[in-house]
């Protein structure tokens, strides 16, 4: 990332101040910390890399001196950068137009040991590694114990630098969040996957990308991230695959893209184009496609020559490409726009309501919200306007009510279009588990069906219910309360998660499950 490559450099241009002047440290396990990256002014941004505020002590030789006193700081936030401080107050840089390249030896906690190539580019003071080589290093410093490296000038072989690592704890978790029984974290930048016993299935580092389990598969990636000019935002190029809950590569990473599985298919792309495979990584429906979406409801959709259709599980082609846009169906219909217009399909591919609406939404509750010159409103199955379009704006229906906002306020109507909570909130989302989160003067809470505010507005982030649990945010801090607003877990955590009759905490960069 740009800014990263920015404030790298301001990083090390403030330890170069301060650290040389710590005088000696004493030897001992190294405290990892989550620390932030600062911006133009040396302010903390909301970026976060792994470090220690203490140096690691160890020594260099050169052809001046045997044995002295070596300071060494890593940086770590997915790839690992070293910096080296002779004497304690001389950190070692590159003055020269190319890189310098160090041979890396590092044996890890049990005993093994792995070759690299660091490099110093070009007017820098740290040593950096490749993606590849990082994963290495960061998956030997997750686990307690002593890591040991020694660090050979290619150019100058009497320049050594030799230090260990050694942690009690290994790397600090920097997240955790927990879907479908299965905890994603990150340690020290690189994303892994545990149970709820603690047990590890992919082991940060092993992959640039894990994501969440789907059906019993979980997307991994090896690939690098790069900056998009273009945009102006980082983008993550490589080839994807599947583990399974063991962590075991069941489908190999040859693939450019690919989504999570629904209703036992994955889309995924190679070489521009999209195509589907079952659980087994068989190719069910070849990459033809110019782009693609999940199954819903036994159909996807799919395009091709800027024109959008639908296939079914076996791929046939079921809905001619002729639309301009297609959506997921939802209750038997699917959104399509046409002439800039939208309607609905069934799954037939009949046009059961005309392309005559600004925007729509998909059905929920046997209704959909549809758009007309700047105005929402709702129609039913058959497109007959069943609740006009007066809203500025709406969000779908849930447990029989849909959020609707008029004049910058929002409330609640009804099927029928009655106003059964009013547009007094500033924000209002949807209905889960009986309850929806409200902000009112900067706060959020909840209300039931009925408009009754069971939870105060004194929140400063609420989240939706699930499984009769959600997680609150107060002064920087999260816990976890009821649907009545009773507390399960106190807002002391720095995040929560649940997943049926268990609660992730995360604090301090430790993660532990407790029962509801």
């Amino acid at each position: 990332m740009k800014r990263r490559i920015m404030v790298i450099w301001l990083i090390c241009a403030l330890l170069a101040c301060p650290a040389t002047a710590m005088g000696e440290a004493a030897p001992g396990p190294v405290v990892w910390e989550q620390r932030a990256y600062v911006d133009e002014f040396n302010m903390p941004t909301d970026d976060y890399y792994t470090g220690h505020s203490s140096p690691i002590v160890g020594t260099f030789s050169n052809s001046a001196t045997q044995g002295s006193l070596l300071y060494v700081f890593f940086f770590i936030d997915k790839t690992v950068s070293i910096r080296l401080v002779e004497y304690g107050n001389s950190a070692v840089n590159n003055p020269y137009s190319s890189g310098r390249t160090y041979n890396v030896v590092m044996m890890d906690t049990e005993g093994k040991k792995y070759n690299f190539e660091g490099q110093i580019m070009s007017g820098r003071d740290t040593l950096d590694f490749s993606s590849e080589e990082s994963r290495t290093i960061i998956a030997a410093l997750s686990k307690p114990g002593i890591v040991r490296f020694a660090i050979t000038d290619a150019d100058q072989p009497l320049t050594k630098y030799i230090f260990s690592v050694e942690s009690d704890t290994g790397l600090p978790y920097t997240s955790a969040y927990m879907r479908d029984g299965i905890i994603s974290f990150t340690q020290g930048g690189a994303e892994g996957l545990m149970d709820c016993s603690g047990n590890v299935i992919v082991a940060p580092g092993e992959y640039d990308r894990v994501s969440s389990f789907s059906e019993g598969l979980a997307e991994v990636a090896l690939g690098e991230e790069y900056y998009d000019e273009l945009f102006g935002i980082p983008r993550f190029a490589g080839q994807w695959g599947f583990v399974d809950t063991s962590g075991a590569l069941i489908i190999p990473l040859e693939y450019d893209y690919t989504a999570g599985f629904s209703e036992g298919l994955a889309m995924v792309e190679k070489d521009d184009k999209y195509g589907f495979i079952d659980t087994s990584g068989a190719l069910i429906v070849p990459c033809e496609y110019d782009y693609a979406y999940s199954f819903s409801e036994g159909l996807a959709s799919v395009q091709k020559d800027d024109k959008w259709g639908f296939i079914d599980t076996s791929g046939t082609l079921v809905v001619p490409c002729e639309y301009d846009d297609a959506y997921v169906f939802s209750e038997g219909l699917a959104s399509v726009r046409k002439d800039d217009k939208g309607g609905f399909i069934d799954t037939s591919g009949a046009l059961v309501i005309p392309c005559e609406y600004d925007a729509a939404g998909d059905f929920s509750d046997g209704l959909a919200r549809v758009k007309v010159a700047d105005k929402w409103g709702f129609i039913d199955t058959s497109g007959a306007l069943v609740i006009p379009c007066e809203y500025d704006s709406t969000g779908d229906f849930s447990d029989g009510l849909a959020p609707v906002q008029k004049d910058e306020k929002w409330g609640f109507i009804d099927t029928s279009g009655t106003l059964v909570v009013p547009c007094e909130y500033d924000i209002a989302d949807n209905f889960s588990d009986g309850l929806a989160s409200v902000k009112k003067d900067g706060k959020y809470g909840f209300i039931d069906t009925s408009g009754t505010l069971v939870v105060p507005c004194e929140y400063d982030i609420a989240f939706d219910f699930s499984d009769g649990l959600t997680s609150v945010e107060k002064d920087g801090k999260r816990g976890c309360i009821d649907t009545s607003g009773k507390f399960i877990v106190p807002c002391e955590y720095d995040n929560i998660s649940h997943d049926g009759n268990q609660i992730v905490l995360f604090k301090g960069g430790q993660i532990s499950v407790v029962p509801r």
